[in-house]
Order: structure tokens, then sequence, then C-alpha cells
């Protein structure tokens, strides 16, 4: 037959010009002949010996030509499967599998394709992009929000260090109302990271999504993990303190501050005491240990007059005098110190009428003697 000679000879020239002559000839061909299965064996037979890149350029043109002919959508899909099997770094290659697979509904088949890609990949960087995509798929094409979730874990398990991904995963989580699982998620991926950045990266994003949830307890224990991790980071210490303030969690909260201000030194340190005293101050039975918090930040900060005015009051209301009249008597010996008369005559008051020695009051009554009317 004078069709079938020609498409010999067409498939000779194919062969001996390694591909580059008689293609179109052979496809148009095959198309009115129906001569699609001979076409197939001949493509399938030119490309052996083709690996990886190579292979998928080849297949990838073969794919072009079975897409120009209307009805063939199903054969140049499975030309494009195998070509993206070969190189699946190819974006061209995935966006023509995509979109053959959205007009076929073929979507199970290409979530196949991933299942394949992930067995069969050691790194984890492109496992990690395999499970991505499939899980976009699921999401966006099977409807299988949970399940496409799940794939998300999987991929951020295999790369933790991707931001892009990460962000993906939990506004998916987010949109699914799945917050508190995606934290806990990167919480228990946190604690298994050996490196330390990955470990930290997961934390946060632990911490990110507890609040997200509303969940500042949580998100409190998570940074205290991190803290272990970045001890010297004074904005997550920062962070963890709002946190269990915003909880409510007092007793942790007291921890931390005390703590902090024992390794703080400076302005910081100053901040710590005094944070830990007017937290201290909200109880009665608390009551010791904000003097405690106010006296050491009297050491640290003899002129701080938040401390003075809350300790003058406390140690009056307790009737601790001897203690009061020793913070009297540090106050008034401070360089430009305000208000000494009163302070010494408070202190005359004490000795006399509180602790009855007034010999004691004699030298701050002489001391007063010798001001001034106007100091």
């Amino acid at each position: 037959d004078r069709l079938l000679d020609t498409f010999e000879l067409y498939a000779e020239a194919f062969h001996s010009s390694g591909g580059e002559f008689g293609i179109e000839e052979l496809f148009r061909l095959a198309h009115e002949q129906e001569w699609w299965p001979e076409l197939e064996q001949l493509l399938m037979t030119s490309i052996q010996g083709y690996e990886g890149a190579q292979r998928a350029e080849k297949l990838r043109m073969f794919g072009s030509h079975y897409a120009s002919f209307s009805g063939e959508e199903q054969r140049a899909f499975d030309v494009y499967i195998k070509a993206y099997q070969a190189d699946p770094e190819q974006d061209e290659t995935r966006d023509n599998v995509w979109a053959l697979a959205e007009d076929l509904d073929a979507w199970p088949i290409v979530a196949n394709l991933y299942d394949n890609l992930v067995d069969n990949s050691n790194d984890p960087i492109r496992r990690s992009r395999f499970l991505r995509a499939r899980a976009q798929l699921e999401i966006e094409k099977l409807g299988a929000r949970e399940r496409g979730i799940e794939t998300l874990k999987r991929a951020v398990a295999s790369a933790p260090t991707d931001s892009a991904l990460n962000d993906i995963l939990l506004g998916h989580a987010e949109d699914a109302d799945e917050l508190m699982g995606i934290a806990q998620f990167y919480e228990d991926e946190g604690a298994w990271a050996e490196d330390p950045d990955a470990r930290i990266g997961l934390y946060r994003r632990a911490v990110d999504a507890y609040k997200a949830a509303g969940d500042a307890t949580a998100a409190a224990r998570v940074l205290k993990s991190i803290t272990k991790v970045a001890p010297s980071d004074d904005a997550l210490v920062a962070e963890r303190i709002e946190l269990l303030e915003d909880a409510e969690d007092w007793g942790q909260l007291a921890d931390v501050l005390q703590r902090q201000s024992e390794r703080a030194s400076g302005s910081r340190r100053t901040d710590m005491l005094r944070r830990l005293a007017r937290l201290y101050g909200r109880s009665v039975a608390a009551g010791p240990r904000a003097l405690t918090a106010w006296e050491q930040l009297l050491e640290h900060e003899p002129a701080d007059d938040e401390a003075f005015e809350a300790l003058r009051k406390a140690l009056s209301a307790t009737e601790e005098w001897e203690r009061l009249q020793l913070l009297l008597a540090r106050r008034t010996a401070l360089p430009d110190a305000e208000g000494v008369r009163g302070l010494l005559e408070e202190r005359v008051s004490i000795l006399v009428n509180r602790l009855e020695q007034r010999e004691r009051a004699v030298p701050i009554l002489f001391e007063l003697a010798s001001l001034t009317p106007y100091d």
C-alpha cells in the first residue's frame, strides 16, 4: 500500500536523521490512517538510550505533536507524563501535564505520578517540592483539603526551612480552622529537629500558630523552648513575657522575671525587677516577695522613686519601723536628695514614737537644726 510505504520511508528518514526529519509527516499519516500504535512504537524506539533531560525533551516534543491533533489529548497526556517522570525539574512539562489533566479530569493519575516521584527521590528538597505539588492538587483539584494539609506537613518535615512552603501550610490550616493541630505539629517537629536554626524556625511557626489560634499559654510554652536554644535573645524573652501576661499565667511570669532579673544588667535589670515587684504587689500573699523585689531594685537603682515610695508605703503598713527608718536614712544620704527635711522629721517620729529610742533621734535632730528653713 502506497501510504504504508510512504510511512515507512518517513520512518527511515526519521531514524537516520536522529529524529530531526519526517516527524510532522509521520504524525499526519498516523492521524489519517489511525496508525498510532505503529507510531508510538517508532517513537519509543527512537529514544532508547536517552535519559533524564534529553529523554524528557524528546518526549515533550512528541507530546506537542500529539496535542496538535484534535481528539488526541489522551495520547499527548500519556507522553507528557513520561516526560515529567524523566525530568521532573522542567516547569514546562509540569504545565503541560496539569493543563491536559484539567481537560481530561485525570488528576488521580497525576497524584500517583507525584507519589512515585516522592518514593523514588532521596533528596529532601525535591521530595518536598513533589509533596507540595501533590498537596496543591489534593486541595485545589480533588477537594481534599484535610488530606492536602497532611501532605503539606510531610513536605515541611522534609524541608523545614522553606518559608514559602510554611506560609502555604499555615494559610490552609487557618482556612480550615486547623491552627491548633498545625501548631502542635510544628512544636513536635521542632522537638525532633537537630539543627538549631531549623529547631528555632519550627518553634517560631508553632508560636505564630498558637497565637493565631488564641492560645497564649501554649505560645509562651513554646517560646520557653526557643529561649533554651537561644537564651541570649532578649526579643524572645520580651515576647514570652507579653504572652504570659496575656494568658494571666502569673506564676510562670514571676519565674521568668526573676530569672531575667538575675541574669540581666543595667536598664534591663531595672525593668525586670520593676515588673517583678509590680507583679508581686498584686497579691497580698506575695507581699514579702514584692518587698524583696523593690529592695533589689533600690540596691540597683538607689534613686528610683517608685521603688522608694512602694517600700515606704509597704513597710509602714506592716509596721516594720526599723526597716522603714533605715530606708529613709539611705534616701536622705543620696546626692541631691529632695525633701530631706521631711524625711528626717519622719525618721525622728519613728525613732521616738514607734521604736521609743530617743537617743538615736538626737543626731538626726542636730542634722535638722543645721538645715536652713529652705532645705
